[in-house]
C-alpha cells in the first residue's frame, strides 16, 4: 500500500486521539520540565523537608523483635497544601465529589470565605455552602478566610460598618471577632486578617494607625475565643511607592506595637492582579524576584504562607503547569515557606477576578482537572515517603521521611501510627499488638444455629457428607424429571 493511503487510513484514529486530548479525555499528565534548578532544589527539599526516624519494635512480651520485616507509609502532611472554596459561577461552592479529587491531589487545606457580611446573614448557607465540618471530617486543615477585609465587594461588608465611628468599628470588629471564632473553632485553627492598610480594599479609609489598632483589635479577640488558633496577617508581596504600600514596614509596625499574630500570608498573582509583582514574558511572576522577595519576608522570624496563588492557563495548559511545579518546587525548599494555596478550583472565563486560573476546566456535570492539578499531584507524590525494611540485631529500623504522620504495618500484627517532624530525630519505641484470631463468619454462625435448634446433632466432620447427600438427591430428582419429560413426548408421537 503506498504511503499516503497508509497515512490515510490512520488520520481519522490521530484525529480522534488529538481531539481527545485536547479536551481532556484522555489526559497526558506530564508537563514541561522545571526552568529550576531541580536538582539542586531536590537536594534542598531533602534537607530541609525530611526528619530521621528511628523505630524500636517490641513484642507484648517485652522481646525485641529483630529480623522483622516491616513497611511505613505516610499518610498524611505537616505541609499545608490548599485551595480557596469559593466558585464564581452559581451555586457559588463545590460538592464534596471535588474535594475528595483534591485530596487525592494531595491538597489538604481549605480556606471557607467567612467575611463579616456573610457570616452574619447567611450563617447558615455558609455550612451548607463551605462545608467546613464535612471538610474538617475529610482531613482538611481549614483557615476562616477574610475574616477581617475592609473591601465593599463579594458581600465582605454589612451595610451598617461605614456607618460607625472608629471607636465603634473597633468594639463591632472585637464582638463579630469573638463570636465568628466561638462558633467555628471546632473545626478552624487559623484566621485571616487580609490586606490591611492596603488603599485599594481599604473601603473604610482606615489610616496605618487605625488598622494597626484593628489588627491588634482582632487578632485578640481570636486568641481569647481560642487560645490555640493562629492568626495569618495576610499581605501582597511588592512595595507599591505610589500608594505608600510597604508590606515589610508595615509588619515591623505591628511587631513593636505587640499585636499577635503567627503567621505572614503572601498573595502571588500574575497578569498585575498583584500590585508592582515582576512578570515573565507568560505574564506569571518572575521566580528569581519571589525566591528573594520570601527571603526578606523570612527576616521577620516568622512562618510564611503562600496564601493565594494562581495564574492562568494561557498561553497555554503546558504553561500554567510547568509555572505551578516551578513555584511549588521554589517554596518548598525553603524552610520557613509552610504552605501553598492555589485558590482557585476553577474559574471560568466569566471569572470577575482571574479567568482561566483554575485547577480544573469544569467542574459541573462532572470535574475535568487540567494538567495543572496532575502537576499537583505528582508533586506531592514526589514528596510522600514510603518503604520498607529489616529491624536489626536490637530490633531496630531507621529511615528518613517527609514531615507527617506515618502507618506502621508488620504482617501479623495491629498497625502502629507514628509521627515524623521535619529536622528532628523522631525516635519511637513501638509494641506490637499480635493480631486476634478472625472471628466466626456470620453465615456460619446462622447456618449452625439454625440446625442445632432443629434438634440435628451435627460435628464438624458431618458437613461434608451432608452436602454430599443433598446434591445427590438434587440430581437424582433432575435426571427423573428428564425422563418422566422424554417418556411424555414418546407417547403422544
Amino acid at each position: 500500500m503506498p504511503l499516503f493511503l497508509r497515512i490515510k487510513s490512520i488520520l481519522p484514529v490521530v484525529i480522534l486521539l488529538s481531539i481527545s486530548i485536547l479536551s481532556g479525555g484522555i489526559t497526558p499528565h506530564r508537563v514541561v520540565a522545571s526552568r529550576l534548578d531541580v536538582g539542586k532544589a531536590q537536594q534542598d527539599i531533602d534537607l530541609y523537608r525530611k526528619g530521621n526516624a528511628t523505630i524500636k519494635i517490641i513484642d507484648e512480651a517485652g522481646n525485641l523483635l529483630s529480623s522483622l520485616n516491616l513497611s511505613y507509609a505516610q499518610v498524611s502532611h505537616d505541609f499545608l497544601f490548599g485551595v480557596g472554596v469559593t466558585n464564581s459561577e452559581y451555586p457559588s461552592y463545590y460538592e464534596l465529589p471535588v474535594f475528595a479529587l483534591l485530596k487525592d491531589a494531595g491538597v489538604n487545606y481549605a480556606l471557607p470565605y467567612l467575611t463579616w457580611k456573610l457570616t452574619t446573614e447567611s450563617s447558615d448557607w455558609i455550612e451548607q455552602a463551605y462545608k467546613p465540618r464535612e471538610l474538617r471530617d475529610m482531613g482538611f486543615t481549614l483557615i476562616g478566610h477574610c475574616l477581617v477585609w475592609f473591601y465593599d465587594e463579594y458581600g465582605n461588608l454589612p451595610a451598617y460598618a461605614k456607618q460607625l465611628s472608629f471607636e465603634e468599628l473597633k468594639k463591632e470588629v472585637r464582638a463579630h471577632v469573638s463570636d465568628v471564632v466561638a462558633r467555628y473553632k471546632d473545626w478552624i485553627s487559623i484566621w485571616n486578617i487580609n490586606e490591611p492598610n492596603f488603599q485599594y480594599t481599604n473601603s473604610l479609609n482606615l489610616t496605618e494607625t487605625q488598622w494597626v489598632e484593628i489588627c491588634k483589635t482582632a487578632s485578640e479577640a481570636i486568641k481569647e475565643a481560642q487560645p490555640d488558633g493562629r492568626v495569618l496577617m495576610n499581605m501582597l508581596p511588592a512595595d507599591v511607592p505610589h500608594i505608600d504600600y510597604y508590606p515589610i514596614k508595615f509588619l515591623k509596625r505591628l511587631v513593636a506595637e505587640g499585636v499577635q499574630f503567627d503567621i505572614i500570608g503572601l498573595e502571588l498573582y500574575g497578569h498585575e492582579r498583584t500590585s508592582s509583582v515582576p512578570l515573565d514574558g507568560n505574564g506569571y511572576p518572575q521566580l528569581t524576584w519571589v525566591s528573594k522577595r520570601l527571603d526578606e519576608f523570612s527576616r521577620l522570624g516568622k512562618p510564611v504562607f503562600l496564601s493565594e496563588i494562581g495564574v492562568p492557563s494561557k498561553p497555554s495548559e503546558e504553561t500554567q503547569a510547568e509555572w505551578l511545579k516551578q513555584v511549588y518546587t521554589l517554596a518548598f525548599n525553603k524552610p520557613y515557606v509552610q504552605s501553598i494555596t492555589w485558590y482557585n478550583i476553577y474559574a471560568p472565563k466569566s471569572d470577575p477576578f482571574y479567568p482561566d486560573s483554575g485547577l480544573f476546566r469544569a467542574v459541573n456535570p462532572s470535574p475535568e482537572p487540567k494538567l495543572a492539578y496532575y502537576a499537583h499531584k505528582e508533586l506531592v507524590s514526589q514528596w510522600t515517603t514510603t518503604g520498607t525494611g529489616n529491624t536489626d540485631e536490637n530490633g531496630t529500623l531507621h529511615f528518613r521521611g517527609y514531615a507527617g504522620e506515618y502507618v506502621i504495618s508488620v504482617a501479623g500484627y495491629e498497625n502502629s501510627t507514628i509521627h515524623v517532624s521535619e529536622g528532628k530525630e523522631n525516635v519511637y519505641n513501638l509494641v506490637l499488638k499480635a493480631l486476634t484470631k478472625p472471628p466466626v463468619s456470620t453465615t456460619s454462625t446462622i447456618a449452625a444455629t439454625a440446625v442445632a435448634s432443629a434438634g440435628t446433632p451435627f460435628e464438624p466432620g458431618q458437613w461434608l457428607y451432608a452436602g454430599i447427600v443433598v446434591v445427590t438427591v438434587a440430581t437424582s430428582a433432575v435426571i427423573m424429571a428428564v425422563r418422566r419429560r422424554r417418556s411424555e413426548k414418546a407417547k403422544v408421537f
